[in-house]
């Protein structure tokens, strides 16, 4: 019956045994982020922590931060402001009751884009030379309406630049190539277009022209007054005859175009 000592009857042997608890799993989630370039370091939102079987998570999440893709490589000291790719490890510490855990998600910074429009040009007249080069003195610069961040360092330059057309005018088109974004911060920052067309001026050239007196004595023939005219200028006609052949007094009048 129950009050009968039955272990008189067997030889006990007892053997140490092992209990295993498998700690439950946390399952990180969180969402890659993207942003446009603004001097300030990257927010990430808070991430969705959860333990398996409904466990309450009760530890903090570190975050690494790397130079580049999947966690790996450069490590950085904390979180990026400058334009680039970047990863982020989240972990999570093991607990009393669940294990540790970590997620690894991507953050973009987008450069800035500066407008072309928002350019500045100087030194866009010229006095007429015969080519389309722009003067010594052609510059181009950023405007303050393009929004740069205070305290950025960031500059344009340009490779070419030329009038449509070698001829004297008003608001000539001139085409400039090649723009680029030089400076400290210029990595942060992005051309709308590397080609703007703006407008400048070709200025007629003064053109002098000498007439060269002469005192000749009546021949009889035809004699001519002569011109000096400067280089790359020609005469096209006259006004009055440049050819006199009786005695008396002429005068030339020369019309060039």
């Amino acid at each position: 019956n129950g009050d009968d000592d039955v272990t008189a009857n067997y030889d006990i042997t007892y053997v140490n045994g092992t209990l295993k608890v498998t700690k439950k799993v946390v399952t990180i989630t969180a969402n890659s982020d993207t942003k446009t370039y603004d001097g300030t370091a990257i927010t990430l939102d808070t991430p969705s922590i959860t333990v398996e079987g409904g466990g309450t998570f009760t530890g903090t999440p570190t975050y690494t931060y790397y130079q580049g893709t999947n966690c790996k490589g450069k490590t950085l000291d904390s979180a990026p402001s400058n334009a680039g790719t970047y990863s982020v490890k989240i972990h999570v510490s093991e607990g009393d009751t669940y294990d540790e855990s970590e997620s690894c998600i991507s953050v973009t910074i987008n450069p800035k884009e500066i407008l072309v429009s928002n350019l500045v040009y100087q030194g866009t007249s010229k006095t007429y030379n015969e080519n389309t080069n722009v003067s010594n003195d052609f510059a181009v610069s950023i405007g303050n309406s393009a929004g740069i961040i205070n305290g950025d360092t960031v500059e344009v330059t340009y490779g070419s630049a030329a009038y449509n057309d070698a001829d004297a005018g008003n608001n000539k088109n001139i085409l400039v190539n090649n723009l680029t974004l030089t400076g400290d911060d210029a990595n942060n920052y992005i051309l709308s277009s590397n080609s703007q067309s703006t407008n400048g001026v070709i200025n007629q050239a003064i053109v002098n022209v000498i007439s060269n007196p002469s005192n000749n004595t009546y021949t009889g023939t035809s004699q001519t007054i002569g011109v000096t005219l400067p280089n790359h200028v020609e005469l096209v006609s006259t006004g009055s005859t440049t050819e006199a052949t009786n005695a008396g007094s002429y005068t030339a009048i020369y019309k060039l175009e």
